[in-house]
């Protein structure tokens, strides 16, 4: 299984962190795909133009590498701290999706793709949604719509979430005690991110978290 993730500059020091923490966890490096997306700072501002535009160079992205080579993918945001090696639970479970739970919809932030052509298709039409938008939604909104809105026949498993809890049950309801990760979201900015982690203990960001690792340029959209 590739793990991929992602981050532009505004994000590289919370990718140093994610990266550091499943090194610690027990993770191989080896496993990681990284993609370094420009310069653009305000990409990584929730919720802003720019944003929702890396959001849909992301699926494009997935989209590619499992088209590429056979193997599932799991998808880890910047923002997630690694406590355990999770990737042999993720890999046994058998259904085409396994998401952390946002409470509200599943989490794009934190997916295990099973590489089938129904999955395939089924990001095909999440990319769709985007395209059609202009890149004016994010990946997960699409996503929830494509899943409740198109004939797919993909599963889905939705993780505990005490086990894998986002930003909220964790740092505001300190549902702490069973967390094999963390997803620090439900923040709009990088630099809050930051700061939540330093005030928690969890900010070991490694400055060598890239040596060695591949680096992947991402899919062009449309004006870039």
């Amino acid at each position: 299984m590739r793990l991929l993730a992602l981050a532009n500059e505004g994000q590289r020091e919370l990718l140093g962190n994610m990266l550091a923490s499943a090194r610690r966890a027990g993770v191989a490096p080896s496993l990681f795909r990284i993609a370094l997306d420009g310069h653009d700072r305000e990409a990584a501002r929730f919720g802003s133009d720019a944003f929702h535009r890396m959001t849909g160079r992301k699926i494009r992205w997935i989209r590619a590498e499992l088209a590429r080579r056979p193997g599932d993918l799991l998808w880890v945001d910047n923002d997630v701290v690694f406590f355990r090696d999770v990737v042999p639970e993720l890999l046994a479970r058998s259904e085409d999706f396994v998401m952390q739970d946002d409470l509200n919809m599943p989490c794009t932030g934190f997916w295990r793709i099973r590489n089938r052509g129904r999955t395939r298709r089924f990001l095909a039409h999440v990319d769709g949604v985007l395209t059609s938008t202009g890149f004016g939604t994010n990946d997960q909104l699409a996503f929830r719509d494509v899943f409740g809105g198109v004939e797919h026949g993909c599963s889905l498993h939705l993780l505990d979430c005490g086990e894998y809890p986002n930003g909220r049950l964790y740092f505001d309801e300190g549902r702490t005690a069973d967390a094999k990760i963390v997803h620090n979201n439900y923040l709009p900015t990088a630099a809050a991110k930051v700061e939540r982690f330093v005030a928690h203990g969890l900010w070991r960001p490694d400055p060598g978290a890239l040596d060695g690792l591949e680096i992947r340029s991402l899919p062009k959209l449309p004006g870039d």
